[in-house]
């Protein structure tokens, strides 16, 4: 428990701030240790004495003891009220009767289906489920013209930016392989050499890339570009010669 600070200083509670410093040298003086040699209570009251102007002369701290100090008496005239618990009940008569009557209208909300509980969401704002209906079939309304405009979509103008997405990405290949970058040499390569993504294939240009790439120690261009000299060898081998008349 705290102690009375304005009685060990013995000065009023509206004491100013000079009064209390005034007050402070006085008492500090007269339980000095220095001129209480060994009296264990005039030390200890020493110590009071200096925390008890430390928190009287700082402003803030003097307004927050002041309220502990008046709700301290509060509770010093009704010393009974702290015999109480924290939650007091009035009536258990009254619990029971409100408890009973709220388990009532639980069963007869649920016997009746076209009869729905309210729910407050709000002391002020209260609304059925009916109205959550009526707001989810507000935004399927909304929302499905939306829908059936998007599933009816032209294929023609996905299929356009297909087209549109896969030349921006070879055309990309080929600057950074014209950069010198050996990975888009190498798949450049590739998509030239099969004609794939909307190119013209061009066998001369993908062995020139894998070249590159492979020059620059790429190991997946190395084997592309055997392999498709190897085809080619065949493919010429396997051309009939026809004879000059």
């Amino acid at each position: 428990m705290r102690p009375d600070y304005y009685q060990l200083l013995d000065v009023p509670e509206n004491a100013s701030a000079r009064e209390i410093k005034s007050a402070y040298r006085k008492q500090a003086k007269r339980y000095h240790p220095d001129h209480n040699m060994g009296n264990e209570a005039a030390e200890e009251r020493f110590k009071l004495v200096a925390e008890a102007y430390r928190v009287l002369a700082d402003a803030e701290q003097r307004a927050q003891y002041d309220g502990w100090l008046e709700r301290h008496r509060r509770l010093g005239m009704a010393s009974e009220l702290t015999a109480f618990p924290r939650r007091v009940r009035v009536s258990v008569r009254h619990a029971h009767e409100r408890r009973a009557s709220r388990r009532k209208r639980y069963e007869r909300d649920s016997e009746h289906p076209l009869r729905v509980r309210r729910m407050h969401v709000h002391p002020t704002l209260s609304f059925s489920r009916w109205h959550l209906v009526a707001f989810y079939l507000l935004a399927f309304a909304v929302m499905l013209p939306w829908a059936v405009r998007y599933g009816q979509r032209d294929d023609a103008d996905i299929a356009a930016k297909q087209v549109q997405r896969e030349k921006k990405m070879v055309e990309s290949l080929y600057r950074r392989a014209c950069n010198g970058d050996a990975t888009a040499q190498y798949r450049y390569a590739n998509i030239i050499y099969h004609g794939l993504n909307g190119t013209t294939p061009n066998e001369e240009e993908a062995l020139h890339w894998w070249q590159c790439a492979a020059n620059q120690g790429h190991t997946g261009a190395a084997h592309n570009l055997k392999e498709a000299i190897r085809l080619r060898a065949e493919r010429d081998a396997a051309i009939p010669v026809t004879p000059e008349n």
